[in-house]
């Protein structure tokens, strides 16, 4: 699924469960010679805090969302593993 497609999803998918929209909060991490972005994805009524990095914050974001869809599918729930 390519960036785009996995965030639309997930907008679609809330939206058919009525429960609002995600929440992105990205911050830039690592040194200047290997920047990366590290994204924290939440949405209101799950405990779950999502998280995704990536050398851009679009992917970063698509990274989140995946991440997300992975638990609320019934996928994992150990939470943020970041390199």
């Amino acid at each position: 699924m390519s960036t785009e497609d996995v965030k639309s999803f997930l907008y679609s998918w809330l939206g058919k469960k009525k429960k609002g929209v995600p929440e992105y909060s990205v911050k830039p991490a690592g040194g200047k010679n290997r920047q990366r972005f590290l994204c924290h994805l939440s949405v209101p009524g799950y405990e779950y805090q999502a998280c995704g990095n990536s050398t851009n914050k679009k992917d970063a974001q698509a990274n989140a969302a995946r991440d997300f869809l992975q638990v609320g599918s019934g996928g994992r729930t150990d939470g943020c593993n970041v390199l």
